[in-house]
């Protein structure tokens, strides 16, 4: 679906952030939620819409806008003020910005012989372990945050025997 969409309206993002802008209950009873609007809903909205664009970017080979947007979501929801519940939005940004950093890391560092750069995988890696670890301070135990911690730290490891230690 959202590769036959067009630039101006990816997979629906702005048609839905405009729905989901109108607030009050219809969003609500949308979105399966009964139950009265929050301070954060309308904000946590916004931030899984970047979410998704952040992803479109990046699967359109984008990857700097897609970094760039999921470090303006990041810092959205570092903003949010905490409420009990579930994580809102339902997918923590850092954990998606440490996911989308840590591919990153792992194609720098076993592309082609020419376009092999284990300089700046090393420096995505440690960007990818950051964001892992922010991710837990706000989700403490969440079990992707903790594998892709775990999965980071593997890499660097490999990456660092693949330098030769140094």
């Amino acid at each position: 679906v959202c590769r036959r969409g067009n630039s101006s309206d990816r997979c629906g993002a702005t048609r839905y952030r405009v729905e989901v802008s109108a607030g009050g209950e219809a969003s609500h009873a949308a979105a399966g939620m009964a139950m009265p609007e929050s301070p954060n809903d309308r904000k946590a909205a916004d931030i899984m819409v970047q979410e998704l664009e952040a992803m479109v970017l990046r699967a359109e080979g984008k990857k700097d806008a897609a970094f760039k947007m999921l470090s303006s979501a990041a810092a959205a929801e570092d903003a949010l003020t905490f409420e009990f519940g579930p994580p809102v939005p339902v997918k923590p940004v850092h954990e998606l910005f440490g996911e989308a950093l840590l591919a990153e890391g792992i194609n720098l560092a076993e592309g082609p012989g020419e376009i092999r750069d284990w300089a700046q995988a090393d420096v995505v890696l440690h960007q990818a372990h950051e964001q892992f670890q922010r991710a837990l301070q706000h989700c403490p135990k969440r079990w992707l945050s903790l594998v892709g911690l775990s999965r980071t730290e593997q890499e660097l490891s490999i990456l660092a025997s693949m330098r030769g230690g140094h």
